[in-house]
């Protein structure tokens, strides 16, 4: 699958390339980003690159799944990334950078992603979260997911079970 660019004129979602390692590096430093998601801590260069190479270029490649990076559309800076599976069990994530957070690209790029996911056939999305992550639950709901419930041990992060949130979007529910 040929990575492509989605843009609602308030962000612009495209394909992550090694010229954003750096960036990627950078932000991935904010202690709000490790303690809600799963990416290394300490994250290195190595971790921003091995996430290209072998997560998001994959995925393209073989069409299992879209990751993109967040951008600000004028300027093209990433402020983040989201990911969409497009497999049976579609699960979606997301995270947005200290610099950039508070301005709703979280909610646009995830409904982009999920608009995107349905448009290749996808049935509904799955969203995980740690339990506490409000910013995340609030961005789900935002978008339409309906909040399943709380999954004792449903997330792993880095190397340790943490209870999770967990909800479902149908195509119809998109808000």
């Amino acid at each position: 699958m040929t990575p492509l660019d989605i843009t609602d004129g308030v962000v612009l979602l495209s394909a992550p390339t090694s010229g954003d390692v750096d960036r990627i590096t950078h932000l991935c430093q904010d202690a709000d980003v490790a303690r809600w998601t799963t990416v290394p801590s300490p994250y290195r260069r190595t971790d921003a690159e091995g996430f290209l190479v072998e997560e998001a270029d994959p995925g393209w490649a073989d069409g299992t799944a879209a990751t993109w990076g967040v951008r600000e559309p004028s300027t093209g800076v990433l402020c983040g990334t989201v990911r969409v599976d497009l497999v049976a069990d579609a699960e979606i994530g997301f995270w947005i950078g200290a610099p950039s957070r508070g301005r709703g690209w979280a909610t646009r790029a995830a409904r982009l992603a999920c608009a995107s996911a349905f448009a290749h056939g996808v049935d509904h999305v799955r969203w995980k979260a740690i339990v506490g992550n409000e910013a995340s639950l609030r961005v789900a709901s935002k978008v339409g997911f309906r909040l399943e419930g709380t999954v004792r041990r449903l997330i792993v992060q880095r190397g340790e079970w943490r209870d999770g949130w967990i909800g479902t979007l149908l195509p119809h529910e998109l808000r």
